[in-house]
């Protein structure tokens, strides 16, 4: 657990009472220009050692090592490039939470996922190429696990209720432009077959 108070980091993680003794040897730490999460963070990572030593009287040596060890003091121009990264962090996070939303599909109410309930699906790369005709109780979760290991944005092309029995009649209808399993070249018959069904 990691503690952001001295109250947390004393009572929670080395269970001592934060006496006023205890506030005095923190504040003359804070002087030298550390913050009370900083400290914090110096008695996270080294509860187990500081526990063995909560009774001795060279406590306060060591805890105040261990932060010199452990923590930046504010000024240090460390924390600058630390804040950078942290934001870019969380920019890239955001950018990620956002390419998620934007391929999850809306599929018409009767193509949700329920119990019993299977659909075929089309998927071809953003760009053209090759075209996946596959079947998936969720189709929204299939192609979010197609795009994991595919170099370019996939689409979904349309989709209709259907089993792997149909999944394998449409295999066979187009057989002769398989590619390698699932995959079929984007010939004109194949493309005009999925214009009739439900379009995404």
């Amino acid at each position: 657990m990691m503690a952001t108070s001295y109250k947390l980091a004393f009572e929670g993680l080395l269970e001592m009472k934060l006496t006023e003794e205890a506030k005095v040897q923190l504040i003359r730490i804070e002087k030298e220009g550390y913050s009370e999460k900083g400290i914090c963070f110096a008695i996270y990572k080294t509860q187990d050692k500081l526990t063995k030593f909560k009774r001795d009287s060279r406590f306060w040596s060591i805890l105040h090592n261990e932060v010199r060890k452990h923590c930046y003091k504010k000024d240090d121009p460390r924390w600058e490039e630390i804040n950078e990264r942290k934001k870019r962090n969380e920019e890239y996070a955001e950018q990620v939470k956002q390419n998620k939303l934007q391929q999850r599909i809306i599929l018409p109410e009767q193509y949700k996922p329920g119990k019993n309930k299977m659909y075929v699906y089309f998927v071809q790369g953003e760009k053209g190429g090759p075209i996946k005709i596959g079947t998936s109780k969720d189709v929204n979760k299939r192609l979010h696990a197609l795009q994991t290991g595919f170099p370019v944005k996939l689409k979904l092309l349309a989709v209709l209720p259907g089993n792997e029995k149909v999944e394998c009649g449409l295999h066979q209808k187009f057989k002769e432009f398989r590619l390698n399993g699932e995959w079929f070249r984007p010939v004109k018959e194949l493309m005009e077959y999925i214009k009739t069904l439900q379009v995404v």
